[in-house]
């Protein structure tokens, strides 16, 4: 038998081997992570009865991870359909979303624009914000050139209903502050110049969005997009593949967007990444490979060093 000191010694070298071995194997994975299981989102969403969320969350997990804890996703899957099927459930949204004016989803969202959706919100706002600009120098310049290129878009029915959510999202703080600075700048640059054509750019790519998603899931969405780029990469991924958009969005960040292929589906394997993250932390996840390669080799040949040093000294 070895020395207790000995094997005190070789065990510890043979667990830092074993530590350097499994963060190496983590790293090497090509493998998607996502910080935290999309069903324990979807969980804390149904608590709230955000159901296009939970929907869209638990069609990502049955695609790519369908054994992760399949008799729960069921369940939330099927209650997700009854309440976005039911007449009753989406009459009670649109009569809350008309009476508090805060929509959390498409039904409460529509019951909140029900004026603003029609022409007359346009006017009127153009109207408050112009006579505030022109007396105080103050008025909304967001809102004006929305307003602006709602009536303008009166001629494209397809487009017409999107500055209007737009502005309402804009309203109601549920966009991103480097996001908010962009559409300000380009708002600003409209009313000055007449030329709306980036406006009706962010304006057309959010109509994407809210079709791809449904309102909630871009409501939700739009906290987490920092730029017109990102907001366009959406765009064009949300009306092709509207689960994996959402999902990556909230949980990987929209820079992940770009896994996702022309037919829809993400190009990597998905795993839920929490539990490596936990046990190796993400100190350790950012260590270089070579020094993670050194230490596995030089633990491990310590260990090897001394087993056979004390075998052959028993000799």
């Amino acid at each position: 038998m070895f020395r207790p000191l000995r094997l005190s010694i070789i065990l510890s070298l043979l667990s830092v081997s074993w530590w350097a071995a499994s963060v190496l194997a983590v790293k090497t994975d090509d493998s998607l992570f996502l910080a935290s299981s999309p069903l324990q989102l979807a969980e804390e969403l149904k608590r709230e009865e955000r159901w296009e969320d939970v929907l869209l969350l638990t069609k990502f997990s049955e695609r790519y991870l369908r054994e992760h804890d399949e008799d729960h996703r069921v369940a939330l899957q099927q209650a997700a359909s009854e309440h976005l099927d039911s007449t009753e459930f989406l009459a009670q949204r649109f009569l809350m979303g008309a009476i508090s004016g805060e929509p959390v989803d498409t039904a409460s969202l529509l019951g909140s624009l029900s004026l603003d959706i029609f022409v007359i919100g346009d006017i009127r706002d153009l109207v408050v914000q112009g006579l505030r600009e022109v007396s105080t120098g103050e008025g909304d310049q967001v809102v004006m050139a929305l307003s602006a290129t709602g009536l303008i878009l009166t001629l494209a029915p397809e487009l017409s209903w999107a500055p209007a959510m737009l502005k309402a999202f804009y309203r109601g703080g549920r966009i991103s502050s480097p996001l908010k600075q962009q559409i300000e700048t380009a708002t600003r640059t409209a009313v000055k110049t007449g030329n709306l054509v980036p406006v009706k750019t962010i304006v057309q790519d959010f109509s994407d969005i809210v079709r791809g998603m449904g309102a909630g899931p871009a409501l939700s969405s739009m906290r987490h997009i920092r730029s017109t780029n990102e907001l366009s990469q959406l765009a064009r991924q949300a009306t092709r593949a509207p689960a994996e958009s959402y999902t990556l969005t909230r949980i990987a960040g929209p820079g992940q967007l770009k896994l996702i292929r022309a037919d829809g589906r993400i190009a990597k394997t998905v795993k839920i990444g929490a539990r490596q993250q936990k046990l190796f932390g993400k100190l350790f996840l950012g260590l270089p490979l070579w020094l993670l390669v050194g230490v596995f080799s030089l633990s491990m040949g310590l260990a090897v060093y001394l087993v056979l040093t004390g075998y052959l000294l028993r000799r």
